[in-house]
């Protein structure tokens, strides 16, 4: 079985994902502190599935925001990532929290 790398996104204890990086479309800056990161969805329907996170842009930046996302998508540490887990305030330097996911 080949390796997959997958990234957890955690709203709230009932609006959680986990995406396989295979699937990523793509990232725009949502405003000055919002990364919209986009994915394919699993089952190959036409409209993507969009986690909206928040960035620290006081310590970070959106850019090194994308860099950290880009070493997770390439699996570097992990198969397993969590970019942003507001339940359990785990997150990825420099994500702060998920805004939505649809």
């Amino acid at each position: 079985m080949e390796k997959q790398t997958l990234l957890t996104f955690v709203l709230n204890a009932t609006n959680m994902i986990t995406l396989p990086a295979k699937n990523f479309i793509g990232v725009d800056a949502g405003s000055a502190s919002t990364l919209e990161i986009s994915f394919f969805e699993e089952d190959g329907t036409a409209s993507p599935v969009r986690v909206i996170c928040e960035v620290d842009v006081t310590k970070g930046s959106l850019k090194q925001a994308c860099e950290t996302l880009a070493g997770a998508l390439a699996g570097q540490s992990r198969s397993l990532t969590v970019v942003s887990d507001d339940v359990n305030a785990k997150h990825l330097f420099p994500f702060t929290g998920v805004n939505s996911i649809s």
